[in-house]
């Protein structure tokens, strides 16, 4: 068994589209087309594995404050310092860090619903004590 994918609805399809293509090198698995040829969604296949499912939501819905929840999924990269060098700064929720029990090198962002994203590099760094 292993994971398909993770699905988020937004208002602004196309502001996180271009985000996550952009900044995460997605490539567009699937793209959702209602019977009037107008695009509601996407699958956005990360490079390696991984699958972002992006939905338009009902302008009339209130989405909530995610970034108080802990609700957040995980990209891994390469090199985080690099990619780093590429992300807006407003994006940045917190500063990259090394994880407290797993020691690894990772940041949080937001992409701009909000949601949370964890991004990392599999390096483990020294053993913090």
């Amino acid at each position: 068994m292993n994971l398909h994918h993770i699905s988020l609805k937004t208002k602004r399809l196309k502001t996180l589209y271009e985000f996550y293509m952009t900044y995460f090198c997605c490539s567009v698995g699937h793209k959702f087309v209602n019977s009037s040829d107008e695009c509601y969604g996407y699958m956005l296949n990360f490079k390696g594995a991984g699958v972002l499912e992006l939905l338009q939501l009902d302008k009339s819905i209130e989405l909530c404050d995610i970034t108080k929840k802990s609700f957040h999924f995980c990209v891994h990269v390469e090199n985080l310092d690099d990619f780093l060098k590429i992300m807006p700064k407003k994006y940045l929720y917190s500063p990259p860090k090394q994880g407290r029990t797993d020691f690894v090198y990772q940041v949080m962002l937001v992409d701009p619903d909000g949601n949370l994203i964890e991004v990392h590099e599999e390096k483990v760094l020294r053993r913090v004590d």
